[in-house]
C-alpha cells in the first residue's frame, strides 16, 4: 500500500518536474537557488505578492508580448496573495 502512495505522489512529482523544465524554472531553480529556497522552503520573513516581485527581475528592454506577461504574471501573484490572505483568515476562525 504504501508502494502505491509514492508510486502516486512521484508520477505527480515527475509530471510537475516537467511542467517546470518546460517554463525553463528548473535551470533559474538550479542557476538561483537562493532565490527558490527562500520561495519554496521559507525564510524569516513573510512570503507574499510583493517578496516574490521584489526577488524577481526583467531585462530593460522587452517586447510588447514580454512586458504584456510580465503584467499577467504580477496579477497572477497579487491574485494568489489574495487568496492566500482569504484562506489564512478562513482557518483561523475555526
Amino acid at each position: 500500500m504504501l508502494h502505491t502512495i509514492l508510486s502516486k505522489r512521484k508520477v505527480l512529482l515527475d509530471h510537475l518536474r516537467r511542467g517546470l523544465e518546460t517554463l525553463s524554472v528548473v535551470n533559474e531553480v538550479v542557476t538561483r537557488p537562493l532565490i527558490f529556497e527562500k520561495l519554496f522552503v521559507g525564510g524569516s520573513e513573510e512570503l507574499n505578492a510583493e517578496a516574490v516581485k521584489a526577488s524577481l527581475s526583467f531585462p530593460q528592454s522587452m517586447s510588447d508580448e514580454e512586458r504584456e506577461t510580465k503584467q499577467h504574471l504580477f496579477h497572477f501573484l497579487e491574485t494568489c496573495s489574495k487568496e492566500g490572505e482569504e484562506i489564512m483568515w478562513s482557518h483561523e476562525l475555526y
